[in-house]
């Protein structure tokens, strides 16, 4: 069973003569609808701050490193402007973040190549629950 807030499913990797090949043997994909991946075309994008009262997501580097903010807001619209965002940095090493129903994420790729996978546990238009907020919505952002 998940959690109400985020938290990492961390991954792992094994290595021998033919290379190197990771892996996150807890991640559970039962849940997942769908999948999608995200390539900024320059450093330092911003996304979001974007999220949803009723859909889940996990986040997982394919490459590349990312900075994901997470902030809750399960009181929409009356979200707390103070509140300090959790910060989790995803790096190409199969960690999964966990992003529970009532929260906003903001992405940030800080390497220079990077792609990073989505999996949601509602179809597209399945739901209308999408909640955006202004970039610098939260002061500590």
């Amino acid at each position: 069973m998940y959690l109400k807030e985020p938290f990492i499913i961390k991954g792992n990797s094994h290595s021998d003569s033919r290379g190197v090949l990771k892996f996150n043997n807890d991640f559970d994909l039962t849940r997942v609808k769908r999948v999608y991946s995200i390539s900024n075309s320059q450093i330092n994008n911003v996304r979001g701050w974007q999220g949803h009262l009723i859909e889940k997501r996990w986040f997982m580097a394919v490459d590349g490193v990312f900075k994901i903010n997470v902030a809750a807001i399960r009181d929409w619209p009356l979200i707390n402007r103070d509140q300090n965002p959790s910060s989790f940095t995803l790096e190409n090493n199969a960690d999964v973040l966990y992003v529970p129903e009532g929260h906003v994420t903001r992405i940030e790729q800080v390497s220079i190549k990077g792609s990073l996978m989505v999996f949601a546990d509602y179809f597209l238009k399945e739901i209308d629950d999408e909640y955006r907020l202004e970039l610098d919505y939260f002061s500590k952002s």
